[in-house]
């Protein structure tokens, strides 16, 4: 079949589909069932799968630019489904996973070995046993909500490296990175300058939290940046070098601001990786944070709790402590199985802080098992792109080695927008290493059995 017919057989297909979306949310909202708003944010959501399904390269260029600025409306649910509010973001990840599910299915079908690409099997075998452990779990739409989260971030990655973008929209995709952060970045730096806005207050001491949830959240998404400047900068000249430079400096000083011990150890897990052949790298970190601290003395004073405080409320290992000898305790009850995906919530009012727990309460020694190797397949990446690199790659060994080791002390699985940035680089760092030879060094063969050309 020719390309034109093809993509006229594709209109075809989609304007039914298309039609049948409008007619069911008019429906809805005529029932007054949902509020128009609601209905809106689900056709939006119909409207983003559909261009998912007829454009994959558009659509993961919309994702990278506007999910991080979405998380600034996760305090206005627009739907609810089983007890969970849906934020903008989470309709627009949700809809993006239907859409790449989709995709993906017609790539297996069309003789794409996808099962052999790296990470896989070991991220299925780990959703398998969590989405198994929802049939026992006491809230399994909150479970099933953080799982969904997660196979929306690596259906990103999936793409990307099922597709194999050409260098230039490689560029594109990391370009759309960091003008996605332009917003939350200069909202955050105003916040943490001004006290202005929503902050987390730490013993009087602002954090900046910018659009999402929480200054740890922040964090992380932070770090992705700092990664996907470093990688663009390799790649451009001229003014765009020097924009990107300003906004990896903006984002490294931003994850300091959070005071984030986490998403700090994270980047500088990060900063070592690339400095390791670029001591240019170590001295401008040196002097930014340098910087920062005599801006923001604070920054200094939380790295320094953990000598100064006795109590949990000032020392926060100390707390988490407390919570893991609690999930310890509850998951003795149910050691092989666990207690079911979302279980923790039921026990403390707080989050597990350790992903390796959580999958040992909620999925029990089985799960456990599942997350290690698939830390360790992410691990076993990082070091094949990074081997024999000292650009854009490197990143990926930095970023890999900071998630598997901050996940010991935080929350990431369920962390949405964190985890569609971190895949979505994941993905383009991926296919870098494979199709751009390195100086001195030819292109190796990180992604295999991978169609020549991205999927339109």
């Amino acid at each position: 079949m020719s390309t034109d017919t093809a993509d006229v057989s594709r209109v075809t297909f989609l304007l039914p589909l298309l039609g049948a979306a409008i007619a069911a949310a008019l429906a809805t909202a005529a029932a007054t069932t949902l509020s128009p708003v609601s209905v809106g944010a689900w056709l939006f959501g119909v409207l983003a799968l559909l261009l998912v399904r007829s454009n994959t390269e558009l659509a993961l260029v919309g994702l990278a630019a506007s999910r991080a600025t979405l998380e600034g409306a996760h305090v206005l649910p627009l739907a609810n489904v089983g007890g969970n509010g849906l934020s903008p973001g989470d309709i627009l990840s949700l809809a993006f996973l239907a859409g790449a599910a989709w995709h993906l299915i017609d790539e297996a079908r069309s003789g794409t070995r996808i099962w052999r690409l790296p990470t896989v099997l070991p991220v299925l075998l780990f959703l398998g046993v969590a989405v198994f452990s929802l049939s026992y779990s006491p809230v399994p739409s909150l479970g099933l909500r953080d799982i969904l989260k997660f196979m929306a971030a690596y259906c990103a990655y999936l793409i990307v490296v099922v597709g194999r973008p050409e260098p230039r929209r490689l560029r594109m995709l990391l370009g759309a990175l960091l003008i996605g952060s332009v917003m939350p970045i200069s909202y955050g730096l105003y916040e943490a300058f001004f006290s202005k806005g929503e902050v987390n207050v730490f013993y009087g001491w602002a954090r900046a939290q910018s659009v999402f949830d929480s200054p740890n959240t922040y964090g992380f998404y932070l770090v992705t940046i700092v990664a996907a400047a470093w990688a663009l900068r390799q790649q451009v000249t001229g003014r765009a070098r020097v924009l990107t430079t300003v906004m990896g400096v903006a984002a490294f000083s931003s994850v300091l601001l959070t005071l984030s011990r986490n998403s700090m150890a994270a980047l500088a897990i990060l900063v070592l990786s690339i400095g390791w052949n670029h001591r240019s790298v170590l001295i401008v970190a040196a002097l930014a944070t340098v910087g920062v601290i005599a801006a923001a003395p604070q920054v200094l004073a939380r790295g320094l709790e953990f000598f100064n405080s006795q109590s949990d409320q000032g020392n926060s290992l100390l707390g988490r402590l407390e919570i893991w000898r609690s999930g310890i305790a509850f998951w003795r009850g149910q050691p092989l199985l666990g207690r079911g995906w979302g279980a923790t919530s039921t026990f403390v009012t707080k989050n597990a802080h350790n992903d390796y727990l959580r999958s040992l309460i909620e999925a029990g020694i089985v799960g456990l098992g599942c997350f290690i190797a698939m830390m360790s397949s992410l691990l076993r990446l990082g070091r094949n792109a990074a081997r024999g690199r000292d650009d854009g790659p490197r990143a990926l060994l930095g970023l890999s080695i900071g998630y598997a080791l901050v996940s010991l002390a935080s929350n990431n699985f369920g962390k949405g927008a964190f985890q569609i940035h971190f895949w979505l680089l994941a993905g383009v760092l991926c296919v870098w290493a494979d199709a751009i030879p390195a100086r001195g060094f030819a292109a190796r063969g990180v992604v295999t059995d991978a169609p020549d050309k991205f999927a339109r």
